[in-house]
C-alpha cells in the first residue's frame, strides 16, 4: 500500500502554514523579529529582558497559548469539524497518542535541552530560518529532521521502557491556568510595560500562529510521529505542506523586508549575530531531533497541548527543566537563537 495524499491533509497543511506564515511575516516585517518559540521560552523562564524583547514575547506566547483553550471551548467536546465535506481534526483524543508518560518526560527533558544548545526549534530554524537562507538553520533543520526520522522509523520509542510515572489527577483541569495567565499579562501590558500596542500586536501574532499550528495539525503528535515514519505505510505527507507552505510565503516576505533599511514599524532589526555552524548548534538540533521523535511534540505544540491534558504538562516541565539544566550545565555558552 503506498502513500495517499487526501484533500483534509492538503486542506489543513497549506491553511495552517498560511497562518503560520501570516504571523511570522508579520512579526518580521513589521518588528523585525524571529518568530523563535523556544527561544521566547528560555527567555520567559529565565527573565532574559534584552532590549525589551521580553514583554513581547510574554505577549506572544500568551496569544498562542490561548487559542488551544478557545479551540476547545468552540469544539464543545469535538476533536474537529468539517469545512464543507471535508473533515478536519484538531487534536488527537488522550487515548490514541503515541506515547507513555516516561517517553513524554525523556522526549520533553531532550527537546529542551536540544533547543537551548542548538539556539532554535521547527519555528526559529524551519518556518524562520529556513527562508532567510540561514546556513545555521539549514544545518540545524536537516540535522533535526534527520534524527526526527531516524527516532520515529526505527520505533525506538518502543524501546524505552515504562517506569509509570502517573498523570495528574482527573480531578486537575489545566485550562483553568489561561485565566490567570491572562491576568498576569493584561497587568504586565497596562501597568508595567513600555508599550500597550507591541505588546496587543504580539498577543495577536501569536494567537494567529497557534491558529495555524492547531489546523495544521501540529497539535496531533501522532500526525507528527506518522510525517517523521518513513515507511509506505505509515508516512503522512501532511506537514509537507504545513512547512512547505510556511517557507515559500516567508521567503518572499522575509527577502522583501530585508531589501529595506529596517522594518516597517521598528527602528532596527533585531536578527541572530551567530553564523558558524558548529558542533554545538548540530549536537542540540540532534537531541531536539530525537526528543521530537520520541513522541511526535515541539515546543509550541507542545505548550498549547499542555492546556487540556493530563500528560502533556509533564513534556512542558521536562522541557523547562531541561533548558534550566543546560544553563547550569553550560552556564557561560552564549544562546543565539535562530
Amino acid at each position: 500500500m503506498g502513500i495517499t495524499i487526501t484533500e483534509s491533509q492538503i486542506l489543513q497543511g497549506v491553511g495552517g502554514g498560511i497562518l503560520i506564515a501570516v504571523s511570522s511575516s508579520l512579526n518580521f516585517v513589521l518588528k523585525g523579529r524571529i518568530t523563535g518559540i523556544s527561544g521566547a521560552v528560555n527567555s520567559i523562564i529565565n527573565r532574559y529582558d534584552s532590549g525589551g524583547g521580553l514583554m513581547w514575547k510574554e505577549s506572544f506566547m500568551t496569544g498562542l497559548m490561548a487559542m488551544p483553550v478557545m479551540a476547545k471551548m468552540l469544539l464543545n467536546g469535538s476533536n474537529g469539524t468539517t469545512i464543507g465535506d471535508v473533515p478536519v481534526t484538531i487534536f488527537d483524543s488522550e487515548g490514541i497518542q503515541p506515547t507513555t508518560n516516561t517517553l513524554l518526560v525523556l522526549g520533553g527533558a531532550l527537546v529542551g535541552i536540544g533547543t537551548k544548545m542548538g539556539s532554535g526549534c521547527t519555528s526559529g530554524h524551519g518556518a524562520c530560518g529556513l527562508p532567510r537562507l540561514s546556513a545555521r538553520s539549514w544545518a540545524a533543520t536537516l540535522t533535526f529532521c534527520a534524527t526526527g526520522i531516524l527516532t520515529a522509523t526505527l520505533g525506538l520509542s518502543e524501546k524505552v521502557p515504562d517506569l509509570g510515572i502517573p498523570s495528574l489527577p482527573s480531578s486537575v483541569d489545566t485550562t483553568l491556568v489561561m485565566p490567570p495567565i491572562i491576568a498576569f499579562w493584561a497587568y504586565r501590558v497596562f501597568f508595567n510595560s513600555g508599550s500597550v500596542s507591541d505588546s496587543v500586536f504580539s498577543f495577536i501574532t501569536g494567537a494567529l500562529f497557534g491558529m495555524g499550528l492547531l489546523f495544521s495539525g501540529m497539535c496531533r503528535p501522532s500526525k507528527v510521529i506518522g510525517f517523521l515514519t518513513f515507511t509506505a505505510e505509515k508516512f503522512d505527507p501532511q506537514l509537507v505542506f504545513v512547512l512547505g507552505t510556511a517557507v515559500l510565503i516567508n521567503l518572499v516576505t522575509f527577502n522583501w523586508a530585508t531589501s529595506k533599511s529596517s522594518p516597517l514599524l521598528a527602528a532596527t532589526w533585531s536578527l541572530p549575530t551567530a553564523k558558524d555552524v558548529d558542533a554545538k548548534l548540530l549536537t542540540g538540533a540532534a537531541l531536539f531531533g530525537i526528543g521530537w521523535g520520541l513522541c511526535g511534540i515541539c515546543p509550541g505544540p507542545g505548550f498549547m497541548s499542555a492546556l487540556g491534558s493530563r500528560t502533556i504538562p509533564l513534556w512542558a516541565a521536562a522541557v523547562v527543566a531541561g533548558q534550566l539544566a543546560y544553563g547550569v550545565v553550560a552556564p557561560n555558552a552564549v544562546v543565539k537563537r535562530e
